[in-house]
């Protein structure tokens, strides 16, 4: 990765952090606890789904979609 990409994406990671922050102080998130590293989410059923994205959970993950927070289990 070059470094003028690589800042991009530092900076892009830095603001979706923001704003996920700010979100979560007004709207109390979805926690799921999982084992896995990897977690798939959709959404809710009916209206309230979204396309089905991937995420890496080091740690915890938050969709970037409906904002459902995906936590590591130390287990």
């Amino acid at each position: 990765m070059s470094s003028t990409s690589e800042f991009i994406y530092n900076v892009s990671q830095l603001l979706f952090q923001f704003v996920i922050d700010e979100f979560m102080t007004v709207v109390k998130p979805i926690v799921i606890k999982t084992k896995k590293n990897v977690v798939s989410c959709e959404g809710q059923e009916g209206e309230a789904s979204h396309p089905k994205v991937f995420l890496k959970v080091a740690g915890n993950a938050c969709c970037p979609y409906c904002g459902k927070v995906f936590e590591k289990n130390a287990d």
